[in-house]
């Protein structure tokens, strides 16, 4: 049976409509360990804005959240966090959960780039991500994990990591990721895993205008780096994704805004993205 919004950990509910030309929030809620931070004023533009935040600095063990996020009709917002996720060690096989439900209704617009998951050593994680879109409907979305945190300093030391993703256009599947890390049974450096890289992201993008020509000319566009490599694939839809396997969270990040300010200007005519966010969260 599902959960009730006070049996979560965390619980984040917000709705976007639009309003006389621009977007508001028609809803705004959040409980327990959760919250949502007063509309961001951008410096380069004037779309709608928020960072979710998690209070105490991280997930502990066993915690569960959910964050529900729906733009109606022919509205638009960025959405990010304020800081990584940190996930603590989990202990007695207690896994710790986020679970994320996206809604957005014909001709909206999400740009969601959030910060990296961290797992800290003898962690485990799960993360569920349903994104369903109406005709019309665009989306920029990422997501991120990182070797972790250990005393020693060593990587790949939590436990399990699973981090599944389901994306829906206009009812039809059009994308579904269900990774599993396990590096205490798996060396994650090998060849067709990390490959001596230590940090993993992705980014999707849903668009009409998206297609074979499209995505020939972002990869031709996308600079070239020493340090992370990537690549761009097309989906069975208008949609792309962007993977990147890095030395850095800072290297990863790097290619995920120059990825999404491409996107933007190309599809949206906006300016590149600033969020004012503190560059040594991504060192």
């Amino acid at each position: 049976m599902k959960k009730t919004a006070d049996e979560y950990d965390g619980y984040i509910e917000l709705a976007i409509k639009p309003l006389n030309q621009r977007s508001i929030a028609d809803k705004l809620l959040y409980s327990g360990q959760s919250r949502i931070s007063a509309r961001m004023n951008l410096n380069n533009e004037d779309t709608l804005c928020y960072f979710l935040i998690t209070m105490g600095g991280g997930i502990t063990q066993g915690e569960e959240y959910l964050t529900k996020i729906q733009l109606a009709p022919e509205s638009r917002a960025i959405i990010s966090t304020q800081a990584p996720t940190y996930v603590y060690k989990c202990d007695d096989g207690k896994i710790s959960k986020q679970f994320f439900e996206i809604s957005l209704g014909e001709n909206s617009i999400l740009e969601y780039l959030p910060d990296n998951v961290i797992p800290y050593k003898n962690a485990n994680y799960d993360q569920i991500s349903e994104i369903k879109l109406g005709k019309g409907a665009s989306l920029i979305y990422s997501d991120g994990i990182t070797a972790g945190w250990a005393p020693d300093g060593s990587d790949f030391k939590y436990d399990y990591v699973h981090m599944d993703t389901k994306l829906l256009y206009e009812g039809k599947l059009m994308y579904s990721d269900n990774m599993i890390l396990d590096p205490q049974n798996f060396d994650l450096n090998e060849l067709g895993m990390y490959e001596n890289y230590r940090n993993y992201s992705s980014l999707i993008a849903v668009n009409e205008k998206i297609d074979e020509d499209f995505v020939h000319t972002m990869q031709q566009q996308l600079s070239k780096d020493k340090h992370c490599n990537w690549g761009i694939s097309k989906l069975e839809g208008p949609g792309l994704v962007l993977r990147v396997l890095g030395e850095s969270i800072s290297a990863n990040q790097q290619k995920i805004y120059e990825a999404a300010n491409y996107l933007r200007q190309k599809l949206f005519d906006s300016p590149a993205l600033d969020l004012r966010k503190d560059a040594s969260l991504w060192a």
